[in-house]
């Protein structure tokens, strides 16, 4: 069980945008060592209010290196993706790339390009 101020967890009141934690010290006499170290108790406001966005970045980054390594088929036909703009279809017929990571790094390719080519993979997965 979590230490609890006014009904939610410290951790929950120090995501809060508008919260400095003088409240808790002032609450929590125990408290008061930590908030004389500047460094310490700065260290557990900023983890508390970015845990959120830190641990989405490292989903992100987990789904990245997943889709990084992923391959493509050698059959593939990039002409054949109509949702793709010419200019992807002629690079990538060129490139050849052999993963999503390499076609994500050939010039001229958008983002919007790799998203319609992830499409079309999971399409053509379920097509069996």
């Amino acid at each position: 069980s979590s230490l609890r101020f006014e009904g939610r967890t410290i951790r929950d009141w120090l995501s809060r945008p508008d919260e400095s934690g003088e409240r808790f010290v002032r609450a929590f006499v125990a408290l008061e060592p930590f908030y004389a170290e500047g460094d310490v108790w700065a260290g557990a406001i900023v983890d508390a209010k970015y845990a959120g966005y830190i641990a989405r970045q490292a989903r992100a980054i987990d789904d990245f290196h997943q889709l990084e390594d992923r391959q493509l088929p050698d059959w593939i036909d990039f002409t054949n993706i109509p949702q793709l703009r010419r200019e992807a279809q002629e690079r990538w017929s060129a490139v050849r790339p052999k993963s999503v990571g390499q076609a994500a790094r050939v010039s001229g390719i958008t983002p919007a390009d790799v998203s319609i080519l992830l499409v079309q993979l999971a399409r053509l997965e379920r097509a069996g």
